[in-house]
């Protein structure tokens, strides 16, 4: 009996055929030999195998169509898709290359270019204009500014408004991505098969995926490397969650540059991840909500950009960790990441808010000054406090740190309560209380003392707090009265200004104890409206220092210069400089984009000689908001640009799903900057540990694009780790900025127009994920069969070191300048 199974399979492996697939072939070939390959993917899909057929794709061919594998292989004998020839693996993507020829002016700024593929394009979502995504339009008339387009699926016409000239030589390329929606490889229901050597990418939405009844699947030597910021996809690997898939094995493979590297869903069974690789996915390395995964020796790295920290790992109940895996926040050291500069601001925030913030602060000035690192500062305005340290401030703006707002209060706007309030007097037959219009009443018949009307419309205009105008100044007044029991929330701050409570009308405050509100909206408007009128007032140079330098025609024999100012040109002028000694002085920024009319006198002695013809200038200063809170109303945006601010840091809405995807290639929103507090994730840790997680956030900010906003208060790093933090920023290739400068460079980018987005191209090669010799994953990979030695590249695993590498490349040592 044995050896009859034996010839039996030796009879089906003899019948078994190898089909070849080229672009520059024809699917009126047979497909049997490299002279008569088939042309496209679709001729694939449509065509029938037996088990242990292969089907094999040219290498260096590029398809811009999906593979849907028909037919199943059986147990022990599963059909193959593989690579064949040399040179770069095969490659399905949805990266459609257009050129100047190819397109056509149909009126005024509107081109047009008709697309063509072996499968239809039903739909587009993304258009790449250079390495900036363009903005999508629902009509052909609606196109009117740079980078706007619109498809029409019937013609298959993309048409595209340009300023000038042909859209490849005006943008450099214009790129569709033309598998929208679709799945490169999709799995599905077929079962014993083997698929090794494809790359790929520009996908939005799932690299393979596996769904319907399907099992005994291998997936090897494989790289899905989406790199478009669609929502919620794309997703490297993915098991669908119909049907029940088991016997998954996805070996020495990479996935990086998606939403989800690798997702699993619903009830599959026995997944096995070996020698996987996952980076700089816009979430999670590997979401895993089956416990039917089981991982080991793979290494997942700076995942999750909407995150200071990174998340790697997720799911529930979560993946089985098999051992052998490379520890978190462990660099991967590869040929290169720095697509992006990593642009990354540092903070200090809340001087002016707490007794002994800005002496901890001030004492780690000169060692920030030493490291050259361009610290911002967010200083609290409304408490006494913020003006006895009028003169500090001052000196941090005089001395070139870029002091921003940081609030009133320092109110989180999400935390609307206020104070609950009860009448505790008993000579009062009925109490209520009332607030419209900002005028606050307590109605009590028969206790005076409970008797309240307050006008707190004016409250706003004081710059320093007092009495009634604030709520700490409420509540005590309230409570000196001995009549009410009057107690804040937890997350009211006492400088919020009286007049944003919200109107209530008649409320009974005798029977039960009443809950009063701040009026979000208004809170939001208020407070940052004030502090930007509280820093009008008592400091100067705010925008970070950002100014215009003024030069004259030098007088001879003179003993300096007065310099006057005007906010209207022919005066009146104040003087706001003299004596100055050369024909030259820097006037900084009072208001953003401020015009003022100067007009200089030279002294000789005392005396002035008349005035020189008038100066005009602008300046270029950039109001910086800082939000006080994590999570914040995406409100708060169109408030703080209608007060003058150009832009703001951290309101965190960049939340992971789905706006995850404001990287710098579609837009980063200028008013609402991603922050990252050091609180609690980069707190507690050894100096080893914090600049590991430092160089990830580097690392998927050079990635995407993504510019990052750190942020500490007092005593929450001591001085010795804030060193640390700033050297691991430098050390890792950071880009350090101020939040001004930030700002600046944004709003020199690329606006989408109608929107506070800006958007930049990349300044940096693609990345190139290849090991070197010092990567953690040389010979750290599970020695596997045979059958998956060859890497991505088609590289024998066991010529080279000790070990199989982990991910889809073989590491090839270089030796230079003489032979091994």
């Amino acid at each position: 009996m044995k050896t009859f199974v034996c010839v039996i399979l030796l009879a089906l492996r003899a019948g078994a055929a190898t089909y070849y697939v080229d672009p520059a072939g024809s699917n009126g070939n047979n497909g049997l030999a490299p002279q008569s390959a088939w042309r496209t993917l679709l001729k694939v899909g449509i065509s029938t195998f037996q088990p242990g057929d292969v089907i094999l794709f040219k290498r260096d061919a590029v398809w811009n169509e999906w593979l849907t594998p028909p037919s199943s292989g059986a147990i022990g004998n599963p059909i193959k898709f593989d690579a064949y020839g040399n040179g770069r693996p095969p490659e399905f993507t949805g990266y459609y290359t257009t050129t100047s020829s190819q397109w056509t002016n149909t009126s005024g700024n509107v081109w047009q270019i008709t697309l063509s593929t072996a499968q239809p394009i039903s739909q587009l979502k993304f258009v790449r204009f250079g390495t900036i995504w363009g903005n999508s339009q629902s009509t052909q008339s609606a196109l009117a500014h740079d980078r706007d387009w619109f498809y029409d699926p019937v013609a298959q016409n993309l048409l595209v408004w340009v300023a000038s000239g042909n859209p490849v030589a005006h943008f450099g390329s214009v790129t569709p991505i033309v598998l929208s929606g679709q799945t490169l490889i999709d799995i599905n229901g077929i079962s014993n098969i083997e698929i090794q050597h494809i790359k790929l990418d520009w996908y939005d939405g799932y690299g393979v995926q596996v769904q319907g009844v399907a099992d005994h699947i291998w997936l090897a030597n494989m790289m899905a490397d989406s790199r478009v910021p669609n929502a919620t996809v794309p997703i490297g690997f993915y098991v669908h969650p119909n049907g029940t898939p088991g016997d998954i094995h996805i070996l020495n493979t990479d996935a990086h540059r998606n939403y989800v590297g690798y997702r699993f869903d619903n009830t599959p069974t026995a997944i096995e991840l070996k020698n996987c690789r996952a980076y700089a996915n816009r979430t999670y390395g590997l979401m895993d909500n089956t416990a039917a995964v089981t991982y080991s020796h793979c290494h997942f790295y700076a995942n999750n950009i909407a995150t200071g920290i990174s998340t790697d790992i997720t799911g529930t109940p979560g993946p089985i960790n098999g051992g052998n895996n490379v520890a978190a926040d462990t660099p991967p050291n590869v040929r290169g990441f720095m697509q992006y500069p990593a642009r990354i601001t540092v903070t200090y925030d809340d001087p002016g808010l707490i007794d002994g913030s800005h002496q901890y602060i001030q004492s780690l000035l000169p060692m920030i000054q030493a490291k050259g690192v361009p610290l911002s500062i967010a200083v609290v305005t409304g408490y006494t406090l913020s003006q006895q340290l009028v003169p500090t401030f001052q000196s941090w703006i005089n001395a070139g740190w870029d002091v921003n707002c940081h609030s009133v209060s320092h109110q989180y706007f999400v935390f609307p309560n206020a104070f609950t309030i009860q009448y505790t007097g008993t000579l009062a037959s009925s109490v209520t209380l009332s607030i419209s219009n900002k005028q606050f009443t307590i109605t009590a018949p028969g206790d005076p003392s409970a008797q309240v009307s307050w006008d707190f419309s004016s409250s706003g205009t004081d710059m320093i707090p007092a009495g009634l105008d604030t709520l700490g100044g409420l509540i005590f007044t309230l409570n000196q009265r001995g009549v009410f029991s009057v107690t804040a929330d937890p997350n009211m701050k006492p400088a919020v200004k009286s007049e944003d409570l919200a109107d209530v009308s008649a409320q009974d405050i005798k029977s039960s104890p009443y809950l009063l509100l701040t009026d979000k909206t208004r809170l939001m408007s208020d407070e940052i409206g004030w502090a930007k009128a509280w820093i009008n007032l008592n400091l100067t140079g705010i925008g970070g220092g950002h100014s215009t330098t003024l030069t004259w025609n030098p007088e001879t024999n003179v003993g300096g210069y007065n310099v006057y100012r005007s906010a209207t040109s022919g005066g009146p002028y104040t003087k706001i400089a003299g004596p100055v000694p050369n024909p030259t002085y820097v006037d900084y920024a009072v208001n953003p984009q401020q015009v003022w009319y100067y007009v200089v006198t030279a002294l000789n002695g005392s005396s002035e000689s008349g005035y020189s013809n008038e100066i005009a200038a602008t300046i270029p200063g950039s109001w910086v908001y800082v939000y006080p809170g994590s999570y914040e109303d995406t409100s708060t945006e169109g408030i703080a640009a209608t007060a003058g601010f150009a832009g703001a840091r951290g309101s965190g809405s960049m939340t992971p799903s789905p706006n995850a995807g404001t990287v710098l290639g579609s837009g980063v929103n200028i008013q609402n900057i991603l922050s990252q507090g050091i609180v609690p994730n980069f707190q507690n840790l050894s100096d080893a540990q914090l600049t590991n997680k430092l160089a990830a956030l580097v690392f998927k900010s050079a990635v995407w694009g993504v510019p990052y906003g750190i942020f500490w208060h007092v005593n929450e790093l001591p001085p010795h780790q804030v060193g640390v933090m700033l050297d691991a920023l430098k050390s890792s290739g950071a880009t350090l900025m101020s939040n001004t400068q930030l700002v600046n460079y944004l709003l020199g980018t690329n606006q989408n127009s109608g929107t506070t987005y800006y958007a930049d191209v990349t300044s940096g090669t693609d990345i190139d994920v290849r090991p070197v010799a010092t990567s953690p994953d040389v010979d750290q990979g599970a020695t596997l069969t045979n059958e998956y030695k060859y890497d991505l590249m088609g590289i024998d695993q066991t010529q080279f070191g000790s070990g199989w590498e982990i991910g889809s490349f073989a590491f090839v040592p270089e030796y230079l300048g003489h032979a091994r």
